[in-house]
């Protein structure tokens, strides 16, 4: 059952990476476009030898395929990385219960968090702004990662508290929350402005 599974997801995946390269057009004039196409094409090469090598070549296994062994993989990350915060595991996921809350505030007020993250660098004069028909998906998108860096945070906490850096823990969560806004909204305009001049 298993390898069927991973058969099937292997096929829809080609399926879906050979239909976003159609749709977007072979090499479409966006440079972050064609490497986005670049990586689809070679991701469906790669499963389509993959699959290959399990029924015309019967070089491997179907429970040897990539899919499978991603899964296997993904599962021992999973494993390993509950038994690493059990020792905080109530505030970890209280602090992804925070993160989700502020993503769906974030969403259902369109992105307004994000945007005014985005201003910030904008009213410093780092920046020219975003403008146009990019300004408020890159807000959502702001909007919708930086809580992400909240559990993160809980993580580096608790990580510096076992090395005994007290002063540091403390201000670990806030402090790690900064950064990740601030590499965001960085990303953010950085990505925009690669996009602007294609």
């Amino acid at each position: 059952m298993k390898s069927i599974l991973a058969i099937t997801l292997s096929a829809f995946l080609i399926y879906y990476f050979v239909m976003v390269i159609i749709d977007s057009g072979f090499w479409p004039e966006s440079t972050v476009w064609k490497i986005r196409n670049g990586l689809f094409a070679a991701a469906a090469i790669y499963l389509a030898y993959n699959l290959a090598s399990i029924f015309l070549f019967k070089q491997i296994t179907p429970e040897q395929a990539f899919v499978n062994r991603m899964v296997d993989f993904i599962t021992n990350i999973v494993s390993a990385s509950l038994r690493y915060i059990q020792p905080f595991r109530r505030e970890f996921f209280i602090a992804c219960i925070v993160a989700a809350l502020l993503m769906f505030i974030g969403l259902v007020a369109i992105g307004i968090p994000g945007a005014f993250f985005l201003d910030i660098s904008k009213w410093l004069g780092l920046v020219k702004g975003i403008e146009g028909d990019r300004a408020w998906p890159s807000a959502i998108f702001v909007s919708l990662i930086w809580p992400l860096f909240i559990p993160i945070g809980v993580i580096i906490k608790h990580e510096l508290l076992t090395r005994g850096s007290l002063v540091l823990a403390k201000a670990s969560i806030v402090g790690t929350v900064v950064f990740g806004i601030v590499i965001i909204v960085t990303l953010t305009h950085l990505f925009n402005y690669l996009s602007g001049k294609n």
